[in-house]
């Protein structure tokens, strides 16, 4: 999560520098099954992990924008980025279970510093094989204003730490209705967006390497780990990237071009058609 009193920590992980967020889970459970949570994926830059993302399909990891544009003039390549899948411990797990990234489709409405339109889409080169603990997960299509949910990652396990937790961990976090949220971060003069949905609030939440993660409610995709205030504080809900608001985005996403430039070319090439087969 990104927080509003800590934008961009840096710390060296075996001589590379990471970039981390403000967000881990705090008050939270070790995953014992990782079946249970088979659509995690994290993230990595340069080899050291910085943040989380969902398994959406074969193909496709949604994560947080500002995991992959963390400060202004920096954009994380695809080269720079590995994505692990199937793996409980941050630092151990099989080299089949890092894939490589082809293209990140970070949202063209992504406002780092109003922290908005927090939502990405990472295309991997080769195609997942799905097994009990590497599966896919549904989005949400409905807005969500209560119930019960759970966000999880390798984040942090008490505030002021750099480091992220060796184990897997999920807290469980209700919803908080979005007007209440509003009233609540408007005294911490932060405006909720129209696309957040809040969650927490109970001493437990996500915090620092947990961004990008997901939140999940009712077994869906419903969030994406955005941005909070500290992390854990009582009747201060965490905010996430509200996935319903961005179903038909991500599935543009998901049928794009490799590069922006084969978009380009493609276009060009029907004018040229087009402008060849009228001439005639």
């Amino acid at each position: 999560m990104l927080f509003v009193t800590t934008l961009i920590l840096l710390f060296v992980f075996d001589n590379i520098t990471c970039f981390l967020y403000d967000t881990k889970i705090i008050g939270g459970y070790e995953v014992k099954n990782r079946s249970d949570f088979a659509y995690q994926a994290l993230l990595l830059y340069k080899n050291a992990p910085y943040c989380g993302g969902t398994i959406i399909d074969k193909k496709h990891i949604l994560t947080a924008a500002h995991c992959c544009n963390p400060e202004e003039g920096l954009i994380v390549k695809p080269s720079e980025m590995t994505v692990v899948i199937g793996n409980l411990d941050l630092y151990s797990y099989d080299k089949l279970c890092v894939k490589k990234v082809q293209n990140i489709f970070i949202h063209e409405g992504f406002n780092l510093s109003a922290i908005t339109n927090d939502i990405a889409v990472i295309r991997l080169v080769d195609n997942l094989e799905f097994s009990k603990d590497i599966q896919a997960i549904n989005l949400t299509i409905d807005h969500l204003s209560s119930g019960n949910c759970n966000v999880s990652g390798w984040g942090t396990t008490f505030v002021g730490s750099n480091l992220m937790n060796s184990k897997l961990l999920y807290a469980d976090v209700p919803i908080v209705e979005w007007s209440l949220c509003k009233t609540i971060l408007k005294r911490w003069r932060v405006e909720l967006g129209e696309n957040e949905v809040c969650a927490g609030g109970n001493t437990k939440d996500s915090c620092q390497g947990d961004s990008g993660g997901p939140l999940v409610c009712s077994g869906q995709l419903t969030g994406i780990v955005s941005y909070g205030i500290s992390c854990g504080i009582q009747y201060i809900p965490g905010v996430y990237t509200e996935v319903a608001k961005y179903t038909k985005w991500i599935e543009k996403q998901k049928t794009r071009s490799t590069s922006p430039k084969d978009e380009i070319n493609l276009a060009l090439f029907i004018m040229l058609f087009f402008g060849v087969f009228v001439n005639l």
